[in-house]
């Protein structure tokens, strides 16, 4: 439904997204105009088209790192060859900056083209940390809020209650904390709830900490 929505409203406004869009300020006091820019971009790259694709694809080069984050979100849940190019080009560039490179992790993770196959090689790329909680937590947050037809889909919560079982051993508390996306399974409709509460209750029987054990007993009481 939120992606109709995108490309409808993508669709009606074309002509002044576009020229939104073009827009590329990189003055300090011109945040706004940054802002309005991505979004419009964002929208239009539902329409899929060449031009849009390789606007964003340009302007995540860009030395401004909203203008770079913002066309990369723009097309992050694209499967073109253009968002692999730009995702392979940031990464390259910015892979000795860890936080920026938190950034990459969480669009990887979250684009809507990436099953949960995709999320694994996340986990075991010679970057991620287990010990960085906010490397782990750009992956895990990002995986759980916008990835979401991988993570309700067949295998989703397992990957991630394994992952926060992982963590778990290394932080309890931040690991405690990743797992409230697989606490809400009373507000999810048939199969959903039935398979978020069995990965709850293999989570507490394997055995774990007593900050997880908590949260997990009060998800289940």
């Amino acid at each position: 439904a939120s992606e109709t929505l995108r490309l409808r409203i993508a669709q009606a406004l074309c002509g002044p997204l576009s020229v939104w869009a073009q827009q590329s300020p990189e003055r300090p006091d011109q945040a706004g105009h940054r802002a309005l820019a991505n979004v419009a971009l964002g929208y239009l790259a539902a329409l899929n088209s060449p031009a849009t694709l390789t606007l964003a694809r340009r302007r995540s080069e860009s030395v401004n790192m909203s203008i770079s984050l913002g066309a990369l979100s723009a097309i992050n849940d694209s499967a073109s060859s253009e968002r692999a190019m730009a995702m392979g080009a940031f990464h390259d560039r910015w892979r000795s900056n860890p936080l920026v490179l938190d950034k990459w992790f969480g669009l990887e993770a979250g684009a809507a083209t990436h099953g949960i196959e995709q999320i694994r090689a996340l986990m075991q790329h010679e970057a991620f940390d287990w010990r960085s909680p906010n490397r782990v937590r750009a992956v895990l947050a990002a995986f759980s809020r916008r990835n979401l037809r991988a993570f309700h889909g067949e295998g989703g919560y397992a990957l991630y209650a394994e992952a926060v079982s992982r963590l778990d051993a290394i932080n309890p508390q931040v690991a405690a904390r990743l797992s409230r996306p697989l606490l809400g399974w009373r507000r999810l409709a048939e199969p959903w709830a039935g398979r978020q509460r069995t990965v709850l209750e293999q989570m507490q029987q394997a055995g774990c900490s007593r900050d997880l054990g908590e949260m997990l007993e009060a998800a289940l009481a």
